[in-house]
């Protein structure tokens, strides 16, 4: 064999074996789009973007800021973080989507993963028992939407199968990176998800 020869063996081996790679890895990675129950479904690494009823949402700007402590007389019940991700960078951006999540007194959201779970129960005090809390009858989601402004659409947690997973990074200076997969019930579907880096007000 001349070495023109061998060196098209070689060539062609390699070629293989990075077909074979990439068509193995798009077997594997996971599909990234509206789910069930979010609360369960893998977190992707890719920058986070989906859709609001319909038109297309990419995460362009993220910001994370503490909106006040809940009180009974002078104890303070729990703290709430707000979390914004936002289409754009106007005022009031055309697509965006806010969570808002509770923690104990004097904790952060840094390292925490926060889940609104899927389920049918009927009776109201069985579907909150069933969520994961910061305390009793306080669910450590406090609320989420997506709002489309362009078309005049709004999407609030107002149904039972409305789920999220979110997850926070460690903190780097005044950002925190973090993870989200958020789905609501709307006829859309409408879901974001994947990577984000919040800056912190």
């Amino acid at each position: 064999m001349t070495s023109h020869h061998r060196l098209y063996t070689v060539l062609v081996v390699c070629a293989g074996l990075v077909a074979g790679s990439l068509a193995y890895a798009q077997k594997t990675a996971p599909v990234v789009g509206w789910v069930q129950d979010a609360s369960t479904a893998t977190l992707t690494n890719r920058p986070a973007a989906g859709q609001i009823t319909g038109t297309p949402f990419v995460v362009k700007q993220a910001t994370l800021s503490n909106v006040g402590a809940v009180t009974s007389g002078q104890d303070v019940l729990y703290e709430r973080y707000q979390l914004e991700l936002n289409g754009d960078d106007k005022l009031i951006p055309d697509l965006f989507a806010t969570v808002t999540v509770a923690v104990k007194q004097g904790q952060q959201v840094d390292g925490r993963t926060f889940r609104r779970v899927y389920f049918t129960d009927a009776s109201i005090f069985e579907r909150m028992a069933k969520q994961p809390a910061v305390r009793k009858g306080v669910p450590e989601v406090q609320g989420f939407r997506m709002k489309n402004q362009i078309l005049n659409d709004n999407t609030d947690t107002l149904d039972d199968h409305d789920t999220i997973l979110l997850q926070f990074g460690k903190r780097r200076g005044n950002v925190l990176p973090g993870k989200i997969y958020m789905c609501m019930s709307d006829p859309k579907q409408s879901f974001v998800a994947g990577t984000f880096e919040a800056a912190i007000k």
